[in-house]
């Protein structure tokens, strides 16, 4: 395989509030779901603007690396972990020199967070919003090399990019690019590298980033190969976002691998009936104002048909602030009559209790509103 680069895991710095409410999903959201930052430019800057907190390392080997054929590197293919080192990447140290390494498992995605709400449900205009940003980028697996002494060095990490409502792959504006920044104090030495390549998607700039640092204390490097897994995406280790004309959108896990999952039955007053597996999670080591949330698989009833939908664009979910309350929308498949999508948003706080949802015409509109006559959690799908 190609090297290209390698980077080290740390913590972003999110500042919340634990608070648990009823609804049933959640993850480490701070405020308003783009920069999980309070009142900073977007950047996600926790520790002299490189987005990454002190303290954590955020790494985590998962095992799932990869080997080649005995020729010394790796492709990510065959899982193997042949160079006796146990870091479960199949990269053996040797072949790094004094360089880093970053490996990608098989199928890495990452999505964009739904952002979360002060106090109140989403209008029209937030639901547009929420899915007209909607992102997942889609990584190349495999062992990418981290050059410490270049500033500067392009990599192709992204196989895929899709945003906006529809999932429509945008168009790359040329390759990814990986800057090295240091910072010495004391007997410790930090390197950040931050990615970044531009897109462009309906004639609109849509540029992604990707933010990790790892030390090197008294000469040593506790650490020297990152993995980017599930586990480190939900934690947010890797700090990862989608700028889209000006709207930040924070990037986590697409499959709530490790976040906690629930599973919720409403009935609705006209005897429709809508099934919701949220799932929510706030990121070790942190404490959230909002957990992170997402919103796995949906079933809806309705006018006599059902419908599953399990595809990450048609769905929305988040928590309020502080968790008081939650939001979820459902975009259906085909349109059920003249409905494409239900929205369903908790009460204000203190109530948060669930008491009607609006049917959505194709423009995301209210076309009508029904009550909720019954909430359950089930003990599965």
């Amino acid at each position: 395989m190609t090297f290209g680069k390698l980077s080290s895991l740390s913590v972003v710095a999110l500042v919340c509030v634990l608070h648990l409410s009823s609804c049933g999903s959640g993850s480490g959201s701070v405020d308003a779901g783009d920069d999980l930052t309070d009142g900073n430019d977007g950047n996600g800057s926790g520790d002299a603007g490189d987005g990454l907190a002190d303290g954590k390392d955020g790494s985590g080997d998962d095992g799932s690396g990869s080997g080649d054929a005995g020729d010394g590197l790796t492709d990510g293919r065959d899982g193997s972990d042949d160079d006796g080192n146990g870091d479960g990447t199949g990269l053996p140290d040797e072949d790094l020199g004094d360089d880093f390494g970053l490996y990608i498992p098989p199928e890495t995605w990452a999505c964009a967070l739904d952002p979360v709400a002060m106090m109140s449900s989403w209008d029209v205009d937030t639901r547009t919003a929420i899915l007209n940003n909607k992102g997942r980028a889609m990584f190349h697996q495999g062992s990418f090399r981290l050059y410490r002494d270049r500033e500067s060095f392009d990599v192709d990490l992204i196989d895929k990019m899709q945003i906006g409502a529809d999932g429509a792959e945008a168009v790359r504006e040329g390759p990814g690019t990986f800057t090295r920044t240091i910072r010495a104090a004391g007997d410790t030495e930090t390197y950040t590298y931050a990615y970044e390549q531009n897109f462009r998607i309906g004639g609109e700039p849509f540029r992604f980033t990707l933010r990790f640092r790892f030390e090197i204390v008294s000469g040593v490097v506790a650490e020297p190969i990152r993995t980017l897994d599930e586990k480190e995406l939900a934690n947010l280790t890797f700090f990862i976002q989608g700028r889209l004309g000006s709207t930040n959108r924070t990037y986590s896990t697409c499959r709530y691998t490790h976040f906690d999952c629930s599973v919720q039955e409403f009935g609705f007053s006209d005897g429709a009936t809508l099934k919701v597996e949220p799932c929510k999670f706030c990121p070790e080591g942190m404490i959230c104002k909002a957990f992170l949330a997402g919103l796995k698989r949906a079933e809806i009833k309705l006018g006599g048909q059902m419908q599953y939908i399990d595809d990450y664009f048609h769905l929305a979910h988040a928590m309020r602030h502080h968790n008081w309350g939650c939001d979820y929308m459902v975009m259906f498949a085909e349109p059920i009559g003249s409905v494409f999508g239900l929205y369903l948003g908790s009460a204000p706080y203190p109530d948060e209790n669930f008491v009607e949802a609006n049917y959505l015409d194709a423009d995301l509109a209210t076309i009508n509103t029904i009550s909720v006559v019954r909430h359950e959690n089930l003990p599965g799908w």
